[in-house]
């Protein structure tokens, strides 16, 4: 057990805004920059002292300056150089004022081809002057391609905050049987 972690609470707030738009989307639109430029310590300027990556192209969580720069000197070799990040869907949902996170899938011009990723970060403006840093950066390669066998649906906000109570719930009542059974049989959980 860590030093760090002692009584968490949980608490859980329904009005967490989900934004289109937030002064923190600026350091993503310059992160995007910096990769296409190829301009490795550029990008890695953009996360926060002792900020930490879960990349798309490893496995090995990134956890300090040097092991971000050492990931990108794979990643940004990957880049065509030429074909701008797109950000093919962004949310920000603050969670204090001086911290968002963001989410939603990108797309990088790679040297085979375009490639989409899911995405989240946490920033944190680290000085209180709109100094936005990554925290936490976590990217992974798209699973799967949409097709007629496999579609997105969204179901509606009631719904999907009944099945999240309803999990919430089964985890505060320690019932691991009921827990699981908000899961498919064939699911993952990355814990």
């Amino acid at each position: 057990r860590s030093a760090y972690v002692s009584n968490i609470d949980f608490e859980y707030h329904a009005e967490l805004p989900q934004l289109e738009d937030h002064e923190s989307f600026a350091l993503l639109q310059s992160w995007g920059e910096h990769v296409v430029a190829k301009d490795r310590p550029g990008v890695v300027d953009h996360y926060a002292w002792k900020g930490t990556l879960w990349p798309t192209l490893s496995n090995v969580l990134r956890q300090d300056p040097a092991e971000i720069e050492d990931y990108f000197v794979l990643f940004l070799g990957k880049i065509d150089g030429v074909t701008p990040v797109e950000w093919n869907h962004a949310v920000a949902q603050p969670v204090a004022e001086d911290t968002v996170m963001l989410s939603g899938i990108y797309t990088f011009g790679l040297t085979s081809g375009s490639v989409p990723a899911r995405f989240s970060y946490l920033f944190k403006d680290v000085d209180g002057m709109g100094n936005w840093k990554i925290i936490h950066h976590h990217s992974y390669q798209m699973p799967e391609e949409e097709n007629d066998e496999w579609r997105p649906i969204q179901i509606g906000e009631e719904d999907s905050f009944s099945v999240l109570e309803s999990w919430g719930n089964a985890v505060k009542s320690k019932d691991r049987h009921a827990v699981l059974s908000h899961y498919v049989p064939t699911g993952t959980l990355w814990p």
